[in-house]
């Protein structure tokens, strides 16, 4: 039997499955007190297929068993779709409604596409017309300045009551926070580029002139590029620099990417390490030495000492991520960056390894998707 929820979806304004199904045009949106619209879809249900039907009770069942913030957010997706799909005109709409599968996914990029040029600044879509040889290029262009402008909007947004009332949602003016955040750059300052350390001297001006919002952002953002593994300052860079053994190894098991001038990471720490332990994972092999500390003794004692602290008070009767913490004791870089994720996770902080103050509070900082280092 169905149910009252699914009813309402399918032949409310959502249409959802309908929407996947290829039908969604023939159903016509209803609020849920027109009786006669509601009969009037029953029966455009009644004339389908016995397998199509099965089709959309079977998706019915398949939504109802995710989680509800996954059953929300795709409720929202098909909502959207269905008006979408609803206000293209006909030729276009059979375009594709004519499709299944991927090749849908194509026309709905295609349509979508021409839709988000026919948006653009009457300014901008002139350059395109002008300069078709610069077409990609400056499209490219485009999107990436929407996403700035949408991405700094949504910053503003989500920080609109301490904007107002021009209260900084951050405890910049502690010493404490300060002498934290200096710490923190400090380690992150060796992992950043030219043009990485310009930015995060722009982000300590504008955090220092009170400019806070753009600060911090340019700050949380440098620190999720270059996400840094607990343990020492300084390791091996290059091939040269490696352990004898580790050396050796590598040699004997055809491994010499790692002695290339562009093999990844080389001349920074620990990037090179990190590459180099990769490449010897993903060939399910061992290094005979760990490039880096795996262990709590073989950290610095203020680590050692809050690895200690958090295997004893923050995991404390915490089953599943005591052992994922001990799983990974004795693989660099797999514990140090363990030992860190949990901290994440639990809302600690690792003075220096994470940002300093109320790890949440930086949340509202982060914009998109996780960039990749450059």
């Amino acid at each position: 039997m169905l149910r009252s929820l699914w009813w309402h979806r399918m032949f409310g304004a959502g249409l959802l499955g309908l929407a996947m199904l290829g039908v969604a045009t023939q159903l016509v949106s209803a609020d849920g007190s027109d009786i006669e619209e509601l009969r009037r879809n029953k029966a455009l249900f009644d004339r389908l297929s016995a397998s199509r039907q099965q089709q959309i009770r079977k998706l019915d069942a398949d939504l109802h068993e995710l989680p509800q913030p996954e059953l929300d957010s795709l409720n929202t997706l098909l909502d959207r779709y269905a008006v979408w799909l609803s206000r293209l005109d006909e030729a276009d709409r059979q375009r594709v409604m004519s499709q299944t599968g991927n090749a849908r996914l194509a026309v709905i990029q295609e349509l979508r596409e021409k839709q988000w040029e026919q948006g653009l600044p009457a300014a901008w879509r002139a350059e395109l017309a002008k300069n078709p040889h610069q077409r990609a290029e400056k499209l490219a262009a485009y999107r990436r300045m929407q996403q700035q402008f949408n991405d700094d909007w949504a910053m503003v947004i989500r920080n609109w009551d301490d904007l107002r009332q021009n209260r900084m949602p951050l405890p910049i003016l502690t010493e404490e926070f300060r002498r934290d955040l200096v710490a923190h750059l400090e380690l992150l300052r060796p992992q950043l580029s030219a043009n990485e350390l310009a930015r995060l001297t722009t982000a300590e001006q504008r955090l220092q002139a009170g400019d806070w919002i753009v600060g911090a952002r340019m700050i949380v953002d440098l620190s999720d590029r270059h996400p840094l593994i607990p343990g020492p300052l300084t390791g091996p860079k290059q091939y040269s620099e490696l352990p004898k053994d580790v050396q050796q190894f590598l040699d004997q098991k055809g491994l010499t990417a790692a002695r290339e001038p562009n093999f990844p990471g080389v001349g920074r720490w620990p990037d090179y390490a990190v590459a180099v332990s990769e490449l010897v994972a993903r060939k399910n092999l061992r290094l005979p030495t760990e490039l880096g500390p795996c262990r709590p003794n073989q950290f610095s004692p203020p680590i050692n000492a809050w690895i200690d602290r958090l295997e004893r008070v923050t995991l404390k009767g915490k089953t599943k991520d005591r052992e994922r913490l001990q799983q990974a004791e004795g693989h660099w870089p797999d514990y140090p960056r363990v030992v860190l994720q949990l901290a994440k996770q639990h809302q600690i902080v690792f003075p220096g390894w994470t940002l300093p103050g109320p790890l949440e509070k930086w949340e509202r900082f982060r914009t998109g998707k996780k960039k990749k280092k450059s």
